[in-house]
């Protein structure tokens, strides 16, 4: 039987753009940037991006179902998921994600090298809707956490979300 963990870092390759990130502005701008792309939106990205995450959710997407932030991680190992979890930086992400948000379901975006971007979740996407994807499922403070690619989560928001008041405009 294939071995769950090397199935879903093989199928998580296409995501990398092989770009290093080491400043926290470029990973939100590039979480912010996916996701207008998926929104089609044609506005001055400029002003999107230096405003940030924070003013999407708040200002203009008060009715998004998972705001997340988005984190430069610069020193982690991708199996400390599976050993050391509440000692990685994508935990400390999500940590975050709860303070800055006051919703029940929150998520961190986080680049993982040669895997491309995830997202970690308080609430799998299938049970927020008709969602079906990869995920890592791991465990902490008697609350289930979820692992997931970026990108299925951008695809599953398109599908099950449409922006309150119609799509952002800058």
């Amino acid at each position: 039987m294939p071995d769950e963990r090397e199935d879903f870092i093989q199928s998580q390759q296409k995501y990398s753009d092989g770009r290093s990130n080491d400043r926290q502005d470029a990973m939100e701008r590039r979480a912010i940037s996916q996701l207008l792309t998926v929104y089609s939106f044609r506005g001055r990205r400029q002003q999107v991006f230096d405003k940030g995450l924070n003013w999407l959710w708040t200002e203009q997407y008060p009715d998004m179902p998972v705001p997340f932030i988005a984190r430069d991680i610069k020193s982690w190992s991708f199996a400390d998921l599976f050993k050391r979890f509440t000692k990685t930086p994508a935990l400390e992400a999500f940590r975050d994600a709860q303070d800055t948000h006051d919703s029940a379901h929150v998520g961190a975006v986080f680049h993982a090298g040669g895997v491309g971007e995830l997202i970690i979740l308080n609430r799998p996407l299938d049970m927020i809707s008709d969602f079906r994807g990869t995920a890592i499922v791991t465990s902490y403070n008697n609350e289930e956490l979820y692992i997931q690619p970026y990108k299925e989560f951008l695809s599953w928001l398109v599908c099950s979300w449409r922006p309150m008041g119609g799509l952002l405009e800058a």
